[in-house]
């Protein structure tokens, strides 16, 4: 790897609070007072945002919410592993694995219209959109990219020096530059982000966690303002082991933000300042109980 690995520390501390809506009980992210609840979901999950539109799943067809508005996505019954990202024309497009149709890769518009099957993405995962580009965990355990119309497929070489295919756990593409999260059983590695460039190639290291007792976890790969975001939550301990980083590619700078306790799905907005937010409670394996979506402000 011609990168050399970067480990992030601690952020600040911070204690987490449960409020009540209704009859049930639902995490609020620690200290963020002006964090706003913006929908219920049956059990903590992962979220895309991009373009003022956020995706996630609620234990069915993916949720889109565009413009305050909230629905299921229409025609995307059998969707699994969503994501938005800019199309062709630079709006909104969600990619998602048809469970239906052997994990084809289908992009629509928010709205549902605007259906395009990828071409050859049978038993796919992870899809992220950029443009006229996608990458993809394919079903025979490579990294692949391509244009939505199936040419100038690529199998591609994970950016982190000891992952395989299968430790893959998250992608997100932005332009030509596609960030990967790998998660290891190995305890002396733990998770690790690092970015590829699908055109010219070159691998950076962003991050390398250690799991050890507290569960550390690398998730919610978002990039905005150039800047590539995700969160380092911690499983089975509260306050300083969690936090939102950015690192900026161009000059390899980090930027350690808000504390939000545990999280279980982590998006960044597009003004870079904010994040929607899935809380989730401790321990590991997770805790499937009703929790929220919210918005905060990733600075005090």
């Amino acid at each position: 790897m011609s990168s050399r690995r970067v480990t992030v520390g601690p952020a600040t501390p911070a204690a987490g609070v449960l409020i009540a809506i209704g009859l049930v009980a639902f995490l609020v992210v620690p200290g963020a007072s002006r964090a706003a609840v913006i929908a219920k979901v049956g059990s903590p999950t992962s979220i895309s945002a991009w373009g003022g539109v956020q995706v996630w799943s609620n234990g069915g067809s993916p949720m889109v919410r565009q413009a305050g508005r909230i629905s299921v996505l229409r025609g995307a019954r059998g969707a699994t592993d969503s994501d938005v990202g800019p199309g062709p024309d630079g709006r909104p497009r969600i990619v998602y694995a048809d469970s239906e149709r052997n994990g084809r890769l289908v992009i629509r518009r928010p709205d549902g219209t605007g259906r395009r099957v990828v071409p050859k993405t049978t038993g796919a995962s992870l899809p992220t959109i950029s443009g006229s580009r996608i990458a993809w965990l394919a079903g025979d355990g490579t990294l692949r990219s391509s244009r939505i119309d199936g040419t100038e497929r690529r199998r591609l070489t994970p950016p982190l020096a000891e992952a395989t295919a299968s430790d893959i756990r998250d992608l997100e593409l932005s332009g030509s530059r596609l960030a990967v999260a790998a998660s290891y059983d190995n305890v002396e590695i733990g998770d690790e982000v690092g970015i590829v460039d699908l055109v010219t190639g070159r691998r950076t290291a962003v991050n390398s966690v250690v799991s050890a007792e507290s569960g550390r976890t690398l998730l919610g790969l978002s990039w905005a303002r150039g800047r590539l975001f995700h969160y380092q939550t911690c499983i089975n301990v509260s306050g300083r082991c969690s936090s939102a980083i950015s690192f900026d590619p161009r000059n390899r700078s980090y930027e350690r933000l808000r504390s939000l306790n545990r999280l279980e799905g982590f998006a960044v907005d597009d003004d870079g300042i904010h994040a929607f937010v899935i809380p989730r409670t401790a321990g590991d394996p997770i805790d499937w109980t009703a929790t929220t979506v919210q918005r905060v402000k990733l600075k005090r």
